[in-house]
């Protein structure tokens, strides 16, 4: 039960940032090492950052709970 409200509340937070970055080329999600790639379409953003929001979660829960 604890993963899918996790996997919910980081769908629902990614919708935000991907729009909070869009430029007049796309929208640019930035990367650890401050490196920064723009996606044209908003569907491929929104997926590759609910896959990092996703990952950043389990690391802070794996670093937690080790």
């Amino acid at each position: 039960m604890i993963i899918v409200i996790v996997i919910t509340l980081c769908w629902l937070v990614t919708i935000p940032q991907v729009m909070r970055n869009k430029t007049s080329d796309g929208y640019q999600l930035r990367f650890i090492r401050k490196s920064t790639k723009v996606y044209p379409h908003f569907w491929q953003a929104y997926w590759r950052q609910l896959l990092l929001n996703i990952l950043d979660v389990l690391a802070f829960f794996g670093d937690n709970y080790s």
